[in-house]
């Protein structure tokens, strides 16, 4: 069983969350969640993509058991969005609200398009809670996730998370990256400009035919623009990126460089 921090670090920890929920509400983030030996271990953040959380928190100390992806929060419930459900563990959310609540932050976690199971494993949960006792932290997780009444006002809450469309979901994350997109596409790096150019161009085709499809580009895209940036392609401040008429000039100038150079081997083919 994994041995709780002392009071003091759950109290720190607790402000570091509510910092972070802060963050989360106000846009979609990125998040890895695992259970290690000592418990969940959460990582989100708006910009790094999934794999790198995945990679920082298992260095935390957790493991190869969770979920990654993006995620929102709408009041106190926290929506993930995985690249692979199917691979998260069994009762991984039901740890992360424990985990949450006993830092003072009780929040409802469930899985996109999957409320119905997270309300049945947070009754699970409330019930093993008040059989448990659980201290005070425990003690408000299990009164925030008791079941609804028949007739209550529960149903109010749990739909609160439908109000943003799917494609209302991609556009804004999107606005987001758009900047370093640009910045991409007139880099100096041919290759670069033309993956992300791509990438970009298929996000648009797909975003109102195939949503999931145009998720996944996404991911790939700020995938691309991460390693984009750590090779200096593309500056870390998009505010700062090359004239895009400059930048141009020079990738034609490459492009017909490259261009004499096939053009020189072909002849001693």
């Amino acid at each position: 069983m994994a041995k709780k921090p002392a009071p003091a670090e759950l109290k720190k920890q607790g402000e570091e969350l509510k910092k972070k929920f802060g963050e989360m509400r106000k846009t979609q983030h990125n998040f890895a969640m695992q259970i290690g030996a000592e418990g969940i271990v959460f990582m989100a953040d708006r910009k790094k993509p999934p794999e790198a959380l995945w990679r920082a928190a298992k260095k935390e100390g957790g493991s190869s058991k969770g979920a990654m992806g993006t995620c929102e929060m709408k009041g106190n419930v926290i929506i993930l969005d995985c690249v692979d459900e199917d691979a998260a563990p069994s009762g991984l959310l039901r740890k992360a609200k424990v985990h949450f609540a006993d830092r003072g932050m009780a929040a409802k976690v469930f899985f996109k398009g999957a409320e119905d199971d997270e309300e049945g494993e947070g009754a699970e949960e409330g019930a093993a809670a008040e059989e448990g006792g659980g201290g005070a932290a425990g003690g408000e997780a299990a009164a925030g996730d008791a079941p609804a009444p028949e007739g209550g006002g529960g149903e109010e809450e749990a739909a609160a998370p439908a109000g943003e469309s799917d494609l209302d979901v991609l556009r804004r994350e999107y606005s987001e990256i758009e900047p370093d997109v640009e910045a991409a596409v007139v880099s100096t790096n041919a290759g670069v400009g033309k993956k992300v150019g791509g990438l970009k161009a298929m996000f648009e085709s797909q975003l109102e035919t195939n949503p999931k499809k145009a998720r996944a580009i996404i991911g790939l895209l700020k995938t691309t623009l991460e390693t984009a940036k750590k090779s200096g392609d593309i500056p870390e401040n998009t505010a700062a990126a090359p004239d895009p008429a400059v930048a141009e000039a020079r990738r034609s100038k490459i492009a017909e460089l490259e261009r004499g150079v096939d053009e020189l081997l072909a002849e001693f083919a």
